[in-house]
């Protein structure tokens, strides 16, 4: 089975076993984002129909950007088109809604860690394409019928409105749409896709075809069948690009073709990848020759194996010393990696795939043991039997030494910082304590308030801190913070958190808005960290006159929580590692830094043991938002909180 075709059909099998819940994801987002009073209820209930038709579509893939599916399947997309254009939807509006399905199927495996590789992204993103492609096709050719029907000048009006919209939807694409009329001239030519060529958007327009592609007989003869009526697909190479070229003739009431409307899918990649498959056994004789890795070739039927010179190097044994045979290679590996070996490799053999790879110990002639990486690729006979197997041998014992002096390193590195911050506890809690009681003595002046008052937000604002840096070591010497979940409605608990913080901010507005059921399981201190993260960082990060915006929305197994500010937009370079430890925005002019940059951090560890995920977007034309979707359900253990857990080696006080 081919590349593509074992990622289609894996693929299919994922979206067929999820179809409930991308269908549910789908419908809901389209709704949202569509004029309820405009939008009949009629439109949703052809959503799954569509959905279908897309999954016929991704059960016929061949490896081209093609609608292959069934008749019934192309029809419900073609109907589609045209309802979006008889209920007023524009072509931005079905682009949109196709892009929401797009996303409903990424998120979903994001949600369970299906990471689609190259190839199945290929699959998805090229039925997705073509399903667009051939919607985009009939709500054109309805609007064109539409306009026949009206005077000269309405159509030619309307049509240029129309053409102005795709004009603006197109340079958004990557691809290229593009019309000439009877004569062969240039009328639209648009897209991200010209850059591939040389060119720019409408760079073309009111050029001939037959000047342009005067040298390219091939293109000239697909021209010339598109204008006598054919609608017709061609793959043609443009500068160094590669095009799969899609024509569609359109009629005039006169019956003849006024002109053609053409899509043009950039499939350079694909026709590079074909080349690069062909020159793949040059490469590898080539490669041979230069890696410093220790070639062999297993004959698998005679049993036989030999190496590369360099095995003497990397082995210590001369080459009488060395018999070519699996068996005198086993015998000298480490007794605990000998069962890994030989069922690695019984699996590999006797399955379906290409490549295998093992990690093991190997003895050195001089008694020691060297770490190998190795990696082998199974040849097989027209009946699918492994006949030879070649690969490579990697001494990866240095490495792996580093990498184990590494972690030590990290590891006592964290335990320092769990020390130090467990310890600092005791004398911050004293004076904390003895502040508290001298505010409240009687005799204490109002000046010896102020002093007091100020030493005592100074103390909780280390004690904050320090429970910053103990989740900080929590979090990356057991992998997660533990949790106890219990019983809880977020939309009440959120807006009761945003009371206590607003407290710290007067005069600023905080609006709030709660949708749906907000009950689920999660660990209130936990979240009120959360909450108060993500507040403290809009409120001081954003104008004093703009509002501060949170929503915590139910939908069917989760609860979302978003934070959003109209503040000054994050640095593009820094929202890559805006969650890693010791990363915080730009300071701002006359306010203190309250924190050591381990406050999203912490978040994020936290909304990702409770099972959710959190993300933010910042631009500087909507703001900044910060976004966490929580499971109504958290599968986890209760565990003691950060500051109850044990510190290495039992140093408690």
């Amino acid at each position: 089975m081919s590349g593509d075709g074992a990622s289609r059909v894996a693929l299919t099998a994922f979206v067929e076993s999820r179809r409930a819940d991308i269908l549910q994801r789908w419908t809901s987002r389209v709704r949202g984002g569509l004029d309820q009073m405009l939008v009949s209820r009629k439109f949703l209930d052809t959503l799954p129909e569509v959905f279908d038709a897309w999954l016929s579509t991704l059960v016929g893939w061949r490896g081209q950007l093609t609608l292959d599916a069934s008749l019934d399947a192309i029809s419900a997309i073609q109907k589609y088109g045209r309802q979006c254009f008889q209920l007023g939807l524009s072509i931005g509006e079905l682009v949109r809604d196709h892009q929401l399905l797009r996303e409903a199927v990424f998120e979903l495996m994001e949600e369970t860690q299906e990471r689609p590789g190259f190839a199945e992204l290929r699959v998805l993103t090229g039925t997705l394409d073509a399903t667009l492609a051939e919607a985009l096709r009939q709500y054109t050719q309805t609007h064109e019928q539409a306009m026949r029907i009206s005077t000269d000048q309405r159509v030619q009006l309307e049509r240029e409105e129309a053409r102005r919209n795709l004009r603006e939807l197109v340079d958004l694409l990557p691809i290229v749409f593009w019309s000439f009329d009877a004569q062969g001239i240039f009328t639209l030519s648009k897209g991200s896709g010209l850059a591939a060529v040389g060119l720019i958007s409408d760079q073309a327009v009111g050029q001939s075809l037959y000047t342009l592609y005067g040298d390219r007989p091939e293109v000239l003869s697909a021209v010339e069948r598109a204008l006598n009526g054919e609608r017709l697909s061609v793959e043609v190479k443009l500068g160094e690009a590669w095009f799969d070229m899609r024509f569609q003739p359109q009629f005039g009431p006169d019956g003849r073709v006024s002109e053609v409307l053409g899509l043009s899918l950039d499939i350079t990649e694909r026709r590079l990848t074909q080349d690069a498959l062909k020159k793949t056994e040059v490469r590898y004789h080539l490669a041979t020759l230069a890696t410093r890795d220790t070639i062999w070739d297993w004959d698998i039927q005679a049993q036989t194996i030999h190496w590369s010179d360099n095995v003497h190097r990397l082995t210590g044994y001369l080459p009488g010393e060395m018999e070519h045979s699996l068996a005198w290679w086993r015998q000298r590996m480490h007794l605990e990696d000998k069962l890994l070996l030989d069922r690695t490799l019984q699996e590999a053999i006797e399955g379906e795939g290409e490549h295998w790879a093992c990690e093991y110990r190997f003895m050195h002639k001089d008694g020691s043991y060297i770490i190998l990486e190795d990696r082998g690729y199974i040849v097989r006979d027209a009946q699918g039997k492994a006949v030879r197997m070649v690969g490579a041998l990697e001494d990866i014992t240095e490495r792996r030494l580093a990498e184990e002096r590494a972690r030590r390193r990290a590891e006592f590195e964290q335990y320092l910082i769990g020390i130090v911050s467990h310890d600092l506890r005791n004398p911050l809690n004293a004076i904390t304590l003895a502040a508290s009681l001298l505010i409240k003595r009687d005799s204490t002046d109002a000046n010896q308030q102020q002093v007091l008052n100020r030493i005592l937000f100074s103390a909780r604002r280390a004690n904050r801190m320090l429970r910053d840096l103990l989740d900080f070591t929590q979090a990356r010497l057991s992998g997660g913070i533990p949790l106890k979940p219990q019983p809880l409605d977020l939309h009440g608990f959120a807006r009761q958190i945003l009371e206590e913080v607003q407290l710290a901010f007067p005069g600023r507005r905080v609006l709030v808005e709660h949708r749906g059921d907000g009950k689920g399981e999660w660990d209130a201190d936990r979240l009120a960290q959360v909450i108060t993260n993500l507040m403290n960082n809009a409120l001081t990060y954003s104008p004093s006159h703009c509002p501060v915006q949170v929503r915590t929305r139910g939908e069917r197994d989760s609860v979302v929580l978003s934070v959003h500010n109209d503040g000054e937009p994050i640095p593009a370079e820094m929202l890559p590692k805006l969650f890693q430890p010791l990363k915080r925005g730009p300071h701002k002019q006359g306010k203190a830094q309250g924190s050591i940059g381990l406050g999203l951090f912490i978040v994020k560890h936290i909304v990702e043991a409770h099972g959710g995920i959190i993300s933010v977007h910042s631009t500087a034309a909507n703001g900044t938002t910060f976004l966490a979707r929580l499971p109504r359900y958290t599968n986890v253990t209760p565990e003691r909180s950060s500051s109850e857990a044990p510190l290495p080696n039992d140093s408690r006080h």
